[in-house]
């Protein structure tokens, strides 16, 4: 029980701009945040830069924690949330540059990607 309310003290601390005692709230779930970036990307250097980026972003909208659910799952769900948004945006990048390489290849024709492996279909009658 006493430890719950040390947790409570530091949790409005942390929400208060107290940055030690917001190391001291993320410190115990940094291993989580990591693992779950570690799980969804391949890449070990991206998923420590995600996380990363989780936990600074958790710091800067640390008021918004309002205690409704545990720190863990609030963390958690804005690391999953950074994830989305970089994977989104990482595809969209991919899709444009897959089709500047199309209409590089077809004179700035586009042919979608169906059809570039279309062949002429033999009639029945040959």
């Amino acid at each position: 029980m006493e430890r719950g309310r040390q947790r409570d003290g530091i949790g409005h601390q942390a929400c208060g701009g107290d940055r030690e005692a917001y190391w001291c709230l993320v410190q115990p779930h940094l291993r989580a945040v990591l693992s779950i970036a570690r799980t969804i990307l391949t890449n070990s250097a991206d998923a420590e830069e995600v996380a990363q980026e989780a936990v600074l972003r958790a710091r800067s909208n640390i008021q918004g924690f309002r205690g409704q659910v545990k720190f863990s799952t609030w963390l958690i769900q804005i690391t999953i949330t950074k994830l989305g948004t970089d994977f989104d945006q990482d595809r969209r990048q991919e899709l444009s540059q897959e089709l500047d390489e199309r209409q590089t290849d077809n004179g700035n024709a586009y042919v979608p990607k169906d059809f570039t492996e279309w062949r002429e279909i033999p009639s029945a009658a040959a």
